[in-house]
């Protein structure tokens, strides 16, 4: 079966409102330390070490989507060998079937700990957050709505420091 992508990069993503239980992450630009010309930047999420902060982004299903989604998340952090908790929650609403944006309330949410490179701090990682088993019956040409955020007041997210989002990929298996 083949695989089929849909990329979610930083600026693709929204902060949530700041009202109880839905604290933004901070999203900035960070200038390369490279001493090239030009110098890139890039745009990246900040969520703090020591509270729940969120982001979401809204996309429709392509329509060649089959099931089980999974979202990658490149991320870093200064920091090596602690963990760092994301999760995140998948909502499908479909188009013409009296479903409303408004009122959909999200699946389980799914949860996945990232560890800092025991050598590096700041090096690029990967951690996947599966959504196979809670897809909320996402199908083909439906809105689907996505939640990220790092549980920084789990017990399990020792590292200390902003974990840093960069970019997100949402992988699934065509029909």
């Amino acid at each position: 079966m083949s695989i089929g992508r849909i990329i979610l990069p930083a600026l693709a993503w929204a902060p949530l409102d700041g009202s109880s239980g839905n604290a933004p992450a901070e999203l900035d630009f960070l200038q390369s330390d490279a001493a090239n010309d030009p110098t890139p930047r890039f745009a990246r999420w900040a969520f703090a070490d020591n509270a729940d902060e969120h982001i979401c982004v809204t996309f429709t299903m392509p329509g060649d989507y089959g099931g089980s989604p999974r979202l990658k998340l490149q991320w870093y952090i200064n920091d090596t060998s602690d963990d760092v908790r994301w999760r995140g929650k998948l909502m499908a609403v479909t188009p013409n079937n009296d479903e409303t944006v408004e009122d959909k309330t999200y699946t389980v949410s799914v949860t996945v700990l990232g560890t800092a490179s025991a050598s590096t701090a700041r090096a690029l990682l990967e951690s996947e957050l599966d959504f196979s088993s809670y897809n909320d019956s996402l199908a083909a040409g439906d809105l689907a709505l996505l939640i990220l955020w790092r549980d920084g007041d789990d017990a399990d997210d020792d590292a200390s420091g902003d974990a840093c989002f960069i970019s997100g990929l949402l992988e699934y298996t065509r029909a």
